[in-house]
């Protein structure tokens, strides 16, 4: 994998892995923020062994400015991003672009589930066929 100086990752090629499944249908082009660079190395490897391009932020400004220099298929951001995850994931899902293809990363899902603040939450840990599989329907 290779990771510009814009925070993008891209697929390497062969390297060791599980079994695959199936190719998707399309690569897609996903915006991760997180303020933990190894979060967002090891997300944008197993997104990038599948063919998708990742674009990394760490802070809400510089996701607000990858945001708006391209388009994006899905979103994954972290809520306790500092400067407020769930008010920028708010904003990404205002957009015509990423309506209904935001998820919130974040430790425990089941407080924003009984509060219903976000349908669509991943807890870390995850599971990496769980995020594949959650970030290709969202971006197909």
């Amino acid at each position: 994998m290779h990771v510009s100086d814009a925070g993008q990752a891209r697929p390497a090629a062969g390297g060791p892995g599980r079994r695959r499944a199936a190719a998707p249908p399309r690569p897609l082009r996903v915006l991760l923020v997180d303020d933990e660079d190894a979060v967002r190395l090891t997300i944008g490897m197993v997104l990038a062994r599948r063919g998708h391009e990742v674009v990394g932020a760490g802070t809400v400004d510089e996701a607000r400015l990858r945001a708006r220099e391209g388009r994006f298929d899905a979103a994954l951001v972290d809520l306790r991003l500092p400067g407020n995850g769930l008010n920028l994931l708010a904003e990404l899902e205002a957009t015509e672009a990423l309506a209904g293809r935001t998820v919130l990363v974040t430790g425990s899902c089941e407080v924003l589930a009984e509060t219903e603040l976000w349908p669509r939450c991943l807890a870390k840990p995850f599971d990496y066929d769980e995020l594949i599989a959650l970030v290709e329907e969202l971006g197909g």
